[in-house]
């Protein structure tokens, strides 16, 4: 079967290597960049191509790497596409920057946060009068009950901006400080305990840089 405009409309590609291909066109347009001039720098485009993917942990990056196939020659090629394509991102979208970050910033913002799911609201009324009045932790709850894993993931988990949270979970702690447990709340099949552990503003660092540039440059393309 050939891969007709119809079959990639089926499979829901259509749309994604349309843009692909406007993406390689304005790559093809900028100015040769050359090769890095080190070893070094070459290293650091495919370090900061797999960050920019999310990929940490040698494990994790071979993993990735078996799945798409790819070749540590075929990785340096990606990685340099995704160099060029950063830097035509900030020529064409980097006065947009900051004001991108602050309209975006209580999404990025980071928290730490413990959750303890139950079933049952009494129990759970219970439970967290029980924290309240300083008769048990929270972590003593959790190795105390046995584990549901219908009702949702338990313990400490973070740091993780905001945006990346389940709406109704980023919602409860948008609005709580460090060290304070909500009482119970409806989620999801039952009920949660939640405690906020740390909130850590977002901060226009390097990594986040690149990913607002990323996000800048995505949208123009969405809408050229």
């Amino acid at each position: 079967m050939g891969l007709t405009v119809e079959v990639l409309q089926r499979l829901g590609l259509a749309g994604r290597i349309q843009l692909e291909l406007k993406r390689e066109r304005w790559i093809a347009a900028s100015p040769e960049l050359g090769p890095p001039s080190s070893e070094a720098l070459l290293d650091q485009e495919i370090q900061d191509y797999l960050a920019d993917l999310g990929l940490k942990g040698a494990a994790a990056i071979q993993q990735w790497m078996a799945y798409e196939g790819l070749s540590r020659a075929e990785l340096v090629i990606r990685a340099r596409r995704h160099h060029i394509w950063l830097q035509l991102c900030e020529q064409r979208c980097g006065k947009q920057l900051l004001s991108h970050f602050l309209k975006r910033k209580s999404e990025l913002d980071e928290v730490i946060y413990t959750v303890l799911p139950v079933a049952d609201q009494d129990l759970c009324s219970e439970l967290y009068m029980q924290v309240k009045e300083g008769e048990i932790s929270l972590e003593a709850l959790m190795e105390q009950l046995p584990p549901a894993p219908e009702l949702g993931p338990r313990g400490r988990h973070g740091p993780f901006p905001l945006a990346e949270l389940p709406e109704g979970l980023a919602q409860l702690l948008r609005v709580i400080q460090p060290g304070q447990l909500l009482p119970p709340k409806p989620y999801q099949k039952g009920w949660l305990l939640v405690r906020l552990e740390q909130s850590r503003p977002a901060v226009l660092d390097q990594r986040l840089r690149r990913l607002l540039l990323l996000e800048l440059g995505q949208k123009l393309l969405n809408n050229n």
